[in-house]
């Protein structure tokens, strides 16, 4: 069985988890997650995600996982974009990097074992930064994740449609 890991809640686990795929989520302080998705606590920061990953790993294990790239929608011309919301989208993309280097050790040995980017679809500066970091990355990170049997994609939030839940 398929089962997807959400290190941050994305309203497309809900989606899944109604079609029958397996999925646990990090339940992060702020976050609303609805209470019939699977999910584990999980303090807010990087050292919230490396506890939840493992207690998801080892309470469900999981193939897949799938990153929620969002930041807030803001189409203010370049020099006006808030700095609080450079922050936000800025550390959101680095504890979506520990996210994913904890759980490369659970994928390892895993059938069909998938990490999936979603990135952000707004229009703004920090959404467009976001998702160029994130491709960069994927480009670079793809002939690692081969070797360890792990496929590594990316996905425009607004483009997924139904493709993850047919």
């Amino acid at each position: 069985m398929q089962t997807w890991w959400f290190p941050f809640y994305h309203p497309l686990a809900l989606e899944l988890h109604r079609k029958g795929q397996g999925v646990i989520c990090a339940a992060r302080e702020g976050e609303e997650i609805p209470d019939d998705v699977p999910s584990v606590a999980a303090e807010r920061g990087i050292r919230g995600i490396y506890g939840a990953t493992v207690r998801a790993a080892e309470e469900q294990g999981f193939n897949r996982m799938m990153i929620a790239l969002t930041c807030g929608d803001d189409p203010s011309p370049f020099l006006d974009v808030p700095e609080d919301q450079w922050h936000r989208g800025l550390h959101r993309l680095e504890e979506a990097m520990e996210a994913l280097r904890c759980a490369i050790p659970y994928l390892l040995g895993a059938e069909d074992a998938q990490v999936l980017f979603l990135v952000p679809s707004e229009d703004c500066a920090v959404g467009a930064t976001v998702t160029g970091a994130v491709g960069g990355f994927c480009q670079w990170f793809r002939r690692e994740a081969e070797e360890l049997n792990i496929t590594v994609s990316i996905q425009r939030d607004d483009h997924l449609g139904n493709q993850l839940t047919d």
